[in-house]
């Protein structure tokens, strides 16, 4: 928006002292708003969808409840902006470990685990299935935003092992943990 305020500019936002991801988008979207002349403030960046409900039933519906009772949905795919370091067969060896203990969906399939691209599921349909989990490993994404939804930020029985080597990726939301390597995550398995 053609301002140095950190609060607004994405590349000062990166720098410290780090602004939470949240908290940047929601400065940003306020600022475009009141520069635009929209009399709207956000009072935070998370979204409140009732049709996410009736998305999750018709896909529980579609796929005979295959994405009830999971304990992980793994955002695994490849991350191509170097969020991560990250290493198929070490991803793939995680993902197999953690299905043994616990019922795993993925982003990216892996074996015959089940995966949303096996029902071609959008990022919109796993922000709806993201209401039938509670736990969530993901590398940040495209998908991660979809997330921001107040089911997934608000609960405190969901948890979000956010995975990002960028510290400006931080979101402020209190079930979400932030990693920077897959290898953190190993007391899960």
């Amino acid at each position: 928006m053609g301002t140095p305020d950190c609060k607004y500019n994405w590349w000062n936002a990166t720098k410290e002292p780090i602004i939470p991801y949240d908290h940047f988008f929601m400065n940003f979207y306020n600022n475009f708003l009141k520069e635009v002349e929209i009399p709207i403030k956000l009072e935070k960046f998370v979204y409140k969808c009732d049709c996410l409900i009736d998305r999750c039933n018709k896909i529980n519906n579609m796929t005979n409840n295959k994405y009830i009772g999971i304990d992980f949905l793994i955002n695994n795919g490849r991350p191509n902006s170097g969020q991560v370091e990250y290493n198929d067969e070490q991803w793939n060896n995680f993902v197999i470990d953690l299905n043994k203990k616990y019922k795993v969906v993925t982003t990216q399939k892996v074996d015959n685990i089940p995966c949303t691209r096996d029902d071609n599921l959008t990022a919109k349909d796993i922000a709806a299935i993201s209401l039938n989990i509670k736990t969530f490993i993901l590398i940040e994404s495209g998908v991660t935003v979809g997330l921001y939804n107040d089911y997934v930020t608000e609960n405190q029985d969901v948890t979000v092992y956010h995975l990002s080597k960028c510290s400006y990726h931080k979101t402020s939301f209190s079930n979400w943990k932030f990693y920077d390597h897959i290898n953190k995550l190993m007391f899960l398995l």
